[in-house]
């Protein structure tokens, strides 16, 4: 599924959660072909996109300690709302969509070298369209 309209959607940083806002003088991260673009020192780890009505589901494998999930949210006819983050074996995560910064980076720390690990976002209230790449941020 394409998500165009994620350009235009978009979501806060929770800095309560692990989340990190950009700064003026740090890269403002986007959305191109649907999918939030992480920066280019991290590795990418993967993506997934899909509806949060029911949950999504994905396996992904770490290769250091810390994985960044950069997500972008919303639907055109319901911009604002919250996604949960669920990775395994980490407390949940809730990112709002449909606000100033898109797309959200959210870390998610001590991972064994090539743990497999599942990541399942989920609406909290309306269902929303997301999209999210996920990276290695251990450097």
């Amino acid at each position: 599924m394409r998500l165009k309209f994620l350009a235009a959607a978009s979501a806060a940083a929770l800095l309560l959660s692990g989340c990190s806002q950009a700064t003026a003088t740090e890269e403002v991260l986007t959305v191109e072909d649907g999918l939030p673009v992480h920066p280019a020192p991290e590795t990418g780890l993967g993506a997934m996109e899909g509806f949060s009505s029911t949950g999504v589901t994905a396996t992904f494998t770490a290769e250091g300690p810390t994985v960044a999930a950069y997500l972008a949210c919303g639907s055109e006819e319901e911009p604002q709302g919250e996604l949960r983050l669920q990775v395994t074996g980490q407390e949940a995560r809730t990112v709002p969509c449909g606000t100033t910064e898109s797309p959200t980076r959210t870390l998610f720390d001590n991972f064994p070298r090539g743990a497999a690990f599942d990541v399942t976002v989920e609406s909290v209230d309306n269902p929303l369209s997301f999209a999210l790449v996920l990276t290695d941020a251990s450097r």
